[in-house]
């Protein structure tokens, strides 16, 4: 019987001394935003919106996307908004410029450019 009992405390002391679980990787994360302030051209109703995208993040963006809206004034509803689809793949630190054509803003004052970006979090390749 006390034979029995060191036995289990002897594997008891084994299993609380083994090595742990590894812990899982941390999450994927790419933060795309745009540098500096984008440039707006007009000629008559429609205007071109140039910028630079940069991955803020430490994963690689798959997949980018884009949507930028022209605003008339700071806190008023946007003009308009254009979607658009970016790199497949922008890398971590990496800047990459876009353009957005064919954004009606149907002869109103132009004030100030918002663009909010998707993307898929990956590994670098």
């Amino acid at each position: 019987m006390r034979t029995l009992v060191l036995v289990g405390v002897g594997s008891l002391t084994l299993a609380c001394g083994a090595a742990p679980y590894p812990s899982p990787p941390p999450p994927l994360v790419a933060v795309i935003v745009t540098e500096g302030t984008p440039t707006i051209s007009c000629q008559n109703t429609t205007c071109t919106v140039s910028g630079v995208m940069l991955n803020t993040g430490p994963a690689c963006a798959a997949h980018v996307s884009g949507n930028t809206h022209v605003i008339q004034v700071a806190g008023f509803p946007f003009i308009a908004g254009v979607n658009w689809i970016g790199p497949a793949l922008l890398r971590p630190n990496e800047r990459v410029p876009y353009t957005v054509s064919g954004v009606d803003v149907s002869g109103r004052t132009v004030g100030p450019i918002e663009t909010s970006f998707g993307s898929t979090p990956i590994v670098c390749p």
